[in-house]
């Protein structure tokens, strides 16, 4: 874990959308490290629930069919609003696809990735 290996503490951790699930696992696994937890627009889970808990039943099926879809089954991919606004996925087909630009990880770790739309 970043904040064991890089000793961090003091952490504030921000966390948007779903990522209000991931700050709160991390905040369980590492408390001592964490100061702040901070949720924009995101999920804030009880003990033990999953986001197929809080979304419900038919976001849920949404999930499922877009990594069924676009993912391998497993991969969700959100859909996002590209430079062009258009939306990347429309009427349940895919828009436009993604290519990796660049990957570069930091020194504490985070990995920072940047995507264009593929050429067509």
């Amino acid at each position: 874990m970043v904040l064991k290996y890089e000793d961090l503490t003091d952490v504030i951790l921000v966390g948007h959308s779903y990522g209000g699930m991931i700050i709160a696992a991390v905040a369980e696994q590492a408390a001592e490290r964490i100061s702040h937890l901070v949720s924009l627009d995101g999920y804030i889970p009880e003990n033990g629930q999953s986001i197929a808990d809080i979304a419900g039943a038919g976001a849920t099926r949404v999930f499922e069919d877009n990594a069924r879809s676009h993912g391998d089954g497993w991969l969700l991919i959100h859909p996002l609003v590209l430079r062009s606004g258009r939306r990347l996925f429309a009427d349940d087909g895919l828009v436009a696809k993604l290519r990796l630009v660049n990957s570069v990880a930091t020194a504490s770790g985070v990995v920072v990735t940047t995507y264009l739309p593929a050429e067509p």
